[in-house]
């Protein structure tokens, strides 16, 4: 949603750097054996404003379809990976707040 604060807008393999003007959160990304894709966004490397705003719910909103750079998902799997509009629940751990799609 062209940066509007509505949440993930880039995904960055970590070697990546970014100079643009978006908070950066960590994340581990990885497929479950159902085969969804989990998004372990790291709570210490977030802003509490940014975590009550985009998880206070205990859910995540996806607006748009997103394909995932083949670059970030290439040890994960050959085929492209998708996350689609919907909205996820959210785990709370000690360490991370937890996304499957």
């Amino acid at each position: 949603m062209d940066c509007q604060g509505v949440g993930v807008c880039r995904v960055m393999a970590y070697d990546n750097s970014y100079q643009g003007k978006c908070p950066v959160v960590t994340a581990w990304m990885s497929l479950t054996d159902q085969n969804k894709i989990r998004c372990a966004f790291w709570k210490s490397a977030m802003d509490k404003r940014y975590m009550k705003r985009h998880f206070g719910w205990m859910l995540f909103q996806v607006f748009e379809l997103y394909e995932i750079p083949a670059d970030v998902v290439r040890t994960l799997t050959a085929e492209p990976l998708k996350i689609y509009p919907g909205i996820y629940p959210v785990w709370d751990s000690s360490r991370y707040l937890i996304v499957d799609f």
